[in-house]
């Protein structure tokens, strides 16, 4: 996925944006990001709070973990709201991985 892509998702989700660039999730919404490459898939659920960096994204789940993704092996995004999610949204990974 595209930066440009991944930032008008979580505009459209009415995420707020900080001064340092940081997404919040507020209150009862969430992001579910697909992660794939090598023959794996990797689901990380009950985001809040997402960092755009360069060429990768730093993902806070609600529970503290912190994960590092290269943006280019992130081919969907889910942003649920009260429990309606938007629905996934994204591209095929990158044909490298």
């Amino acid at each position: 996925m595209d930066k440009e892509t991944f930032a008008e998702v979580l505009r459209e989700a009415g995420a707020a944006r900080s001064k340092d660039g940081n997404f919040r999730l507020e209150g009862r919404q969430g992001a579910t990001l697909l992660v794939g490459g090598d023959g794996t898939l990797l689901t990380i659920d009950r985001v809040r709070r997402l960092q755009l960096k360069a060429a990768f994204v730093v993902a806070e789940s609600e529970r503290g973990e912190r994960f590092f993704v290269d943006l280019a092996r992130i081919f969907a995004l889910r942003i649920e709201t009260a429990g309606e999610a938007t629905g996934f949204r994204g591209g095929a990974p990158d044909a490298a991985g």
